[in-house]
This record gives C-alpha cells, sequence and structure tokens, in this order.
C-alpha cells in the first residue's frame, strides 16, 4: 500500500461514523452486491429505493453514485449515508463500486464507470426507473468519474480517441443524463499537480492513476501519451445536460477546482443550466456535503434537490 492508498483509506476509516452510522432514514430497501458486469468483485452495486415507492411500482427518478478515493481507495460501503439520502427524498439508487488503480489505469477506469451506467438499462427491467431522468453524481475523484462520464455521454469523439491511444475498448454509451452532479471534485488534472500538499501525495496519486513515472517537478508530465484527455474540464460542450456543483472554499485535497470547472461550464451551456453551493471554513472541508449532521451539508443537500427537482421536472 502506498502512502496515497493510506491517506485514503484513512479517510474512509476516520470518516465513516459521521457520513454513514450517524445517518438514519427508514423503510429503505437495498439489494448489495448487484454486478453490472464480470470483471471483478468490485464491478458491482448496491441498489437503494424507498419501500413504499417500489411497493407502488410508478417510475422513479434515477441516481448513478460514483464513491471518491483518489481513484485508488474507496468503496460503495462508504457511501450509505449519501445514497440513503437520494433515496429517501424518491430516486432509485445506484451506488457503484469499480476497480481501482493500480489495478487500471486510465483510462480503463472508464470501462468500469461506462458499463455500470449501461447496466441501468438491464435494471430498469427490474425496477421501476425512469431513464429520461437520471442524475449522475460523485464526490472527490467520484465527482471527477461523472464529469467525464457525463463529457462520455455527450461526446463519442472522445471516447474513440481513447481507445485509439489507449487500446482500451471502452463501451459506447448508451443513456445520457439529465443532471451531472459533481460535488468536491478533481477537474482539471494539471492545476492539481502543481498543488503543495504533504508526503507529496497529489504526485504519488497521480503516477497511481495514471500508471506514468510523473517527476516530482513535473518535467515530463506532457510527455504522457494522453496528457490532453485526462482533464474532464477540457471536454465540456454545449451539449451537456444540466449540472449542479458542489465545492468547498477551504478544500485542503481538490484545491481550486471548483470555480473554474464552474466557469467552464458556465461558458458552454449558460448559467441559467448550472446550479451550485459552496462552503468555507475549516469545518467545511473536502466532501463536506457527505457528513449530513452539519448545517453546511444540510443547505448543500437541500439545495441540490431543489435544482434536481426542477432540471428533472419532478
Amino acid at each position: 500500500m502506498n502512502r496515497s492508498q493510506f491517506v485514503f483509506k484513512l479517510i474512509d476509516i476516520f470518516m465513516n461514523k459521521e457520513q454513514n452510522e450517524k445517518v438514519e432514514y427508514s423503510g429503505i430497501h437495498i439489494d448489495k452486491d448487484v454486478a453490472y458486469s464480470d470483471y471483478s468483485m468490485d464491478t458491482t452495486g448496491d441498489i437503494y429505493v424507498r419501500e413504499d415507492l417500489l411497493q407502488k411500482g410508478d417510475k422513479l427518478p434515477v441516481v448513478l453514485n460514483i464513491h471518491g478515493g483518489g481513484f485508488v481507495m474507496g468503496d460503495k460501503k462508504y457511501r450509505y449515508g449519501i445514497s440513503s439520502w437520494w433515496a429517501d427524498k424518491g430516486y432509485i439508487v445506484y451506488n457503484i463500486s469499480y476497480r481501482l488503480s493500480p489495478d487500471v489505469y486510465f483510462p480503463e477506469n472508464l470501462v468500469d464507470l461506462v458499463d455500470a451506467l449501461n447496466y441501468l438499462k438491464v435494471l430498469a427491467k427490474e425496477y421501476p426507473m425512469d431513464l429520461n431522468k437520471l442524475v449522475i453524481t460523485g464526490d472527490s475523484s467520484g465527482g471527477y468519474s461523472a464529469a467525464y462520464l457525463t463529457a462520455l455521454a455527450f461526446n463519442d469523439d472522445l471516447r474513440k480517441k481513447l481507445i485509439e491511444l489507449s487500446g482500451i475498448e471502452i463501451a459506447p454509451v448508451e443513456l445520457k443524463p439529465a443532471l451531472c452532479a459533481p460535488c468536491c471534485g478533481i477537474y482539471d488534472v494539471e492545476t492539481l499537480l502543481k498543488t503543495k500538499m504533504p508526503f507529496k501525495l497529489i504526485p504519488v496519486t497521480a503516477k497511481t492513476y495514471t500508471g506514468y513515472n510523473i517527476s516530482n517537478d513535473l518535467s515530463n508530465i506532457k510527455n504522457y501519451a494522453l496528457y490532453d484527455y485526462i482533464s474532464p474540464i477540457n471536454f465540456v460542450t454545449k451539449d451537456w445536460c444540466k449540472v449542479f456543483m458542489i465545492w468547498t472554499w477551504s478544500d485542503l485535497i481538490c484545491i481550486d477546482q471548483g470555480r473554474p470547472m464552474y466557469n467552464a461550464i458556465c461558458r458552454k451551456i449558460g448559467k441559467k443550466n448550472i446550479g451550485y453551493y459552496t462552503a468555507d471554513g475549516i469545518m467545511n472541508n473536502h466532501c463536506f456535503h457527505l457528513n449530513q449532521t452539519t448545517e453546511e451539508s444540510k443547505k448543500a443537500l437541500a439545495a441540490l434537490e431543489k435544482f434536481a427537482a426542477d432540471a428533472l421536472e419532478l
């Protein structure tokens, strides 16, 4: 286990009580370990839905939730709290795990994300899903993944170019989200690599994610074959769905990532199609929204709930 894996594992363990164990929602049905592919035990998801709505049988909006963990750690079990929140609001949630680096390198991680998204068409035969009202969301590296998956959904040429450069086969995206909701994510990898953090955490994470030996001074970064394709901020287009972003100005990990991505999206789809919530202060740090016991989390999630209801015409 390298230092990046160690740090992100500690974050999951340390924050589990606040983000998950203290979350209490009743009447939620959970189907665990529903596989979307047979690559490994990691390519599964848990389905959350309110029992009363499941019994009623009406079509429900859908959430694909992607956990964070620096691309190298994390698990769907650590997103029990936020998945329960979405389900309580009337959504069917597919909360997924996926293969992590260094078992896979970019862009092979996208294979799992696309497979999970496409698998919703299979799940919709068993669960009352309205796939026209689909939300893709995630936090931290999961926010990156939500943004990148949205980019692939609206730009098939991007998928083809990734295949050409890497030789990794990524399936065509069969569903388009109605809303992308990235939270405290990474969007501009080059900017993030220049961020000063203890233990050389950012370069170590980048090396693990890409499989490329990025030098600590970044002098060879542009020699990386997929350098121009690793940042989702470069692939926002006017065709994107509506977007709601959450970030904090006090983020100690994804420093100065939220506002540039917000501006990039505004330029492409217009301010009326994007909403946001920001927090500040040391107590409202990276992925603050996951701790539903705090006032800032409650406000952020309330803003997300309202924007999603309007965007999906619920």
